[in-house]
């Protein structure tokens, strides 16, 4: 687990690098500061995230 943590962090730096950071791959929408301060390499906004572990793809 803490291999794939570090991946997703250094995927979040990237993503801060890139400008990035902060917007959902899905919708291109903005994540919400909380869920970034909950989940600092979110790559997903809430809704979409929802969408997408009801998919079973998650």
């Amino acid at each position: 687990m803490k291999a794939k943590e570090i991946e997703q962090i250094d995927a979040a730096i990237e993503r801060i690098e890139n400008g990035q950071y902060g917007i959902c791959i899905e919708c291109g929408d903005w994540i919400s500061p909380a869920r970034l301060e909950a989940l600092p390499y979110a790559l997903r906004c809430k809704e979409c995230q929802e969408r997408l572990e009801k998919l079973g793809m998650a």
